[in-house]
């Protein structure tokens, strides 16, 4: 699965980078800044190393994030399980898909 620099959500870009600060700072492997229309996401390091399909969860995990917040569903923003459910649910549709659609 490809990580973008960048994608496009009602008009805002989005950049997406690697924080290696992110573990250490606020414990955590990713973040959906809004008010930098950022998604941060924690690289693999020697310290701390993760695999490729945890990082793309990550940053699934993260899209998430973004869509409820345009969707205005904070009820569900807030819910970390249904936002970690989704996301490791997204991640094994869009890994696994085949072929494409003509």
């Amino acid at each position: 699965m490809n990580i973008p620099k960048k994608l496009h959500l009602l008009g805002h870009e989005i950049t997406v980078e690697y924080c290696n600060s992110l573990l250490h700072e606020e414990d955590k492997q990713g973040q959906a800044r809004f008010r930098e229309n950022k998604i941060l996401i924690l690289p693999s390091t020697p310290d701390y190393p993760r695999i490729r399909s945890d990082i793309e969860v990550t940053f699934c995990h993260e899209l998430i994030h973004w869509v409820l917040m345009f969707l205005g569903r904070d009820d569900l923003n807030s819910d970390e399980l249904f936002v970690s459910q989704f996301s490791q649910l997204l991640h094994q549709a869009l890994k696994t898909s085949e072929g494409e659609l003509k």
